[in-house]
């Protein structure tokens, strides 16, 4: 079928404004959606984690640690009831399920490492004069 070149140019000049401003609805559309998803995104190491340490004559005393994961930072803190001390944790790292930080606790850097297996975290900790323990980490549930 032929076409009519000033009738495909009337429609095309009618119906331009509509989809140049259609394409700007949906470019802002998806920025939008892009934008909510990179600033909603959590992190699985993100909550609350509880475990338990072993000190140096054998007694158990429990740990609390808060995590915040962005990209491939760990941020957070490490409470333990037993001394009522907060710590920060600095030098915070993600690397897929792997975590590694470090807290300063006095004038001891302690280094800790895990790697998350199901819904829990292994963790080894070190420090400069050769302690350091295992403990393992459970994610505590938002209603406790």
């Amino acid at each position: 079928m032929p076409q009519n070149p000033q009738l495909t140019d009337r429609i095309g000049k009618r119906f331009a404004p509509l989809s140049r401003t259609l394409r700007c609805l949906y470019a802002s559309f998806l920025l939008c959606l892009l934008l909510s998803l990179s600033s909603s995104a959590q992190s699985k190491f993100d909550g609350t984690w509880q475990g338990q340490g072993t000190g140096p004559t054998g007694q158990h005393f429990p740990l609390v640690f808060n995590f915040h994961g962005m990209d491939t930072t760990l941020s957070g803190t490490l409470f333990s009831p037993m001394g009522g001390d907060t710590m920060q944790i600095q030098n915070g790292s993600i690397h897929g399920d792997a975590i590694a930080f470090d807290i300063v606790f006095g004038n001891l850097h302690i280094h800790h490492e895990g790697t998350m297996v199901g819904d829990s975290i292994p963790m080894k900790t070190s420090d400069p004069q050769g302690g350091g323990m295992s403990l393992t980490l459970r994610k505590m549930s938002s209603t406790q």
